[in-house]
């Protein structure tokens, strides 16, 4: 988990302890590392390369052309099955994203969490127990309530609060999976070269509507 330009001050209710180097600490709210702006050289420009390229692969994503499909289901989705390919909801171009209470999102058919990338230009929200798979590339900030879980990542451009949720990004995070994580991370970035254009699936999306499934975790 990773925050710049801010620094570790930040980072509340972690309880955060320095490694002697201090260019990281850890957290017994966290499994692995926690990296500030603040901390010891090479962390700051580390970080400052990381926020580089979330902010490339946000723009990557949100410039891509010639979607395959535009709009589907009214921006609404309830118990759709994706089909690899580009998808863009075109009614909230600014709007926020909201995965709805006790919904349950599955990676099915060999597709891969890693491979699937949602953009999203307004506030993230996952509210309670909900569950949600593929790296989200968001322009503003996010809240995870509590039991909601991620198997992919979370990159925001602004403040993040975590309640009580489990975020994989990392290992095991690519496995045909609908089981949330138990072992919350973060990784500070995602390089905009890990989004070839041939591979499934992107769901680029702004709509307030978009409820992944009703089907309870």
């Amino acid at each position: 988990m990773g925050t710049s330009p801010i620094a570790s001050g930040a980072l509340t209710g972690f309880a955060l302890q320095k490694d002697i180097t201090g260019t990281f600490a850890t957290s017994a709210f966290v499994t692995g590392r926690v990296y500030a702006a603040d901390f010891t050289q090479p962390t700051p420009t580390m970080l400052t390369g990381a926020v580089d390229d979330m902010m490339a692969a946000y723009d990557d994503a949100a410039n891509r052309p010639d979607p395959d499909f535009i709009n589907l289901s009214g921006g609404t989705l309830n118990g759709e099955i994706l089909e690899p390919g580009l998808y863009r909801w075109v009614s909230a171009v600014t709007g926020t994203f909201n995965v709805a209470t006790y919904s349950n999102m599955k990676v099915m058919g060999g597709a891969k969490a890693d491979n699937i990338f949602w953009q999203i230009a307004g506030a993230v929200t996952l509210t309670t127990y909900s569950h949600f798979e593929g790296i989200l590339l968001g322009a503003t900030s996010g809240v995870f309530q509590t039991g909601s879980s991620i198997n992919g990542c979370a990159l925001l451009q602004t403040a993040v609060t975590l309640d009580t949720v489990a975020i994989n990004c990392g290992v095991g995070m690519s496995d045909d999976s609908s089981e949330p994580s138990n072992e919350p991370s973060l990784l500070p970035s995602y390089k905009p070269s890990q989004l070839p254009s041939d591979k499934p699936t992107f769901l680029p999306s702004d709509d307030p509507s978009m409820f992944p499934s009703n089907e309870p975790s």
